[in-house]
């Protein structure tokens, strides 16, 4: 199985045809920036995202820029140390489920409340469980 830069360049082949970007067990550190500064991305792949599954890495940060998502409806980011949700997570606006479980996230931003699409947030064994 691929792990970190081949599997993101594997998977971000697959995105174009399944809308679901899988990088769950992929060894990653830190967000995988050329997703979003990938010439595939300039094609509209951003805007064809439904799906972003992050689980099972070492992600201790997402960036600002993963906003940048207009149409992302499930974000998965469980079993990482991230510590905080961006600023302007809230312009997700169709984001529906967040998995947060067994992160390190002990705030949610206050515009999480303004999000109507979003019905499902799972923050078990996180500091905010507590």
């Amino acid at each position: 199985m691929p792990h970190g830069d081949d599997k993101v360049s594997l998977e971000v082949e697959r995105a174009e045809g399944t809308k679901m970007l899988s990088l769950a067990h992929a060894g990653l550190t830190s967000f995988p920036m050329q997703i979003l500064r990938n010439p595939i991305s300039s094609s509209g792949l951003l805007d064809k995202i439904l799906r972003l599954d992050l689980s099972y890495n070492s992600i201790t940060q997402l960036p600002t820029e993963i906003v940048s998502l207009p149409n992302l409806q499930e974000l998965w980011l469980q079993f990482n140390p991230i510590v905080e949700i961006p600023n302007g997570f809230g312009g997700l606006q169709k984001l529906e489920v967040l998995d947060i479980r067994s992160t390190k996230i002990s705030v949610l931003p206050s515009e999480v409340a303004t999000m109507k699409r979003l019905y499902d947030i799972d923050w078990r064994d996180t500091p905010l469980a507590r």
